[in-house]
């Protein structure tokens, strides 16, 4: 994906009131290009159903799972209205679980899709430092962690 693009959708998503079907597809379209094929996955008319329904975080789950097949979305928390979600590596040893990718926003999707675009922008950084380490066996999915704390 050329710079020049993620760039253009990173703002456009900095500066969104909220996530749009439109919003969405445009981020498809230009982070997923490399996948024509995969269209036909079933894993992508699951991906339509969770946007035709509005089930957000489903739907970027499974683009997530698309795109960055190593990756998982770990964690969503807020603070202070602010939504933080981390992205992390999954089946790799823990001190290679330490490399995240986090962004966060006022809208709680768009915090994760922020998040996405992060990692998309540095995965293959991370991906081509672990070409010799062999990941560990497929683990069961793990529940995203999603916590609030009020400011008293």
């Amino acid at each position: 994906m050329a710079r020049e693009s993620l760039r253009f959708l990173k703002e456009e998503v900095v500066w969104a009131q909220s996530l749009t079907p439109e919003l969405f597809h445009n981020v498809v379209s230009h982070a997923c290009p490399r996948y024509p094929d995969a269209r036909s996955l079933p894993i992508y008319n699951r991906m339509r159903e969770h946007i035709a329904h509005g089930a957000w975080l489903s739907a970027l789950q499974c683009l997530v799972e698309i795109r960055l097949p190593h990756w998982r979305i770990q964690a969503i928390t807020c603070e202070d209205g602010r939504w933080t979600c981390t992205i992390c590596l999954r089946w790799f040893p823990v001190s290679w679980q330490n490399s995240v990718c986090q962004a966060e926003h006022a809208v709680f999707e768009l915090a994760v899709l922020a998040a996405y675009l992060e990692t998309v922008e540095h995965a293959s950084y991370v991906e081509a430092s672990l070409a010799n380490v062999r990941p560990f066996r497929p683990a069961p999915p793990q529940p995203i962690t999603i916590a609030s704390r009020a400011v008293k």
